[in-house]
């Protein structure tokens, strides 16, 4: 049922909110993050390709580059000045972060989930 107010001065609704394909697709995102950080694997590679795609827009549109131009940069890691998030989509990482990898595989992850997503939103300005 759509949501509506339920008394003339809006302090009560009824129903809940009908969810946008955006919010199921970021709840579909949120899960699979969860997922991959805790075990890798299929499930981090899917949220490596999720979050390369997602960068590969926010550069097309901040550099005004077609989509095509976006996917290399972010293939080559010249899409942010942040090496670890560049290296996370480029799958290039320092040795130190692989040895990070290796000592706390979860919160190495963590750390490169955060640190990309915070390099994609720079590049949208948000």
């Amino acid at each position: 049922m759509p949501w509506r107010r339920s008394r003339a001065d809006g302090d009560q609704f009824e129903g809940t909110p009908e969810r946008s394909t955006d919010d199921r697709d970021a709840d579909r995102l949120g899960t699979e993050v969860g997922t991959a950080v805790r075990g890798g694997g299929e499930a981090w590679e899917r949220v490596r390709s999720d979050l390369a795609e997602l960068a590969a827009d926010a550069y097309a549109d901040t550099e005004n580059v077609s989509p095509a131009t976006a996917r290399r940069a972010v293939r080559r890691g010249e899409w942010t000045g942040d090496t670890l998030a560049s290296g996370v989509l480029a799958g290039d990482v320092s040795r130190w972060a692989r040895l990070r990898l290796w000592l706390v595989p979860e919160r190495e992850r963590r750390r490169r989930v955060e640190r990309t997503v915070r390099a994609i939103r720079r590049l949208g300005g948000r």
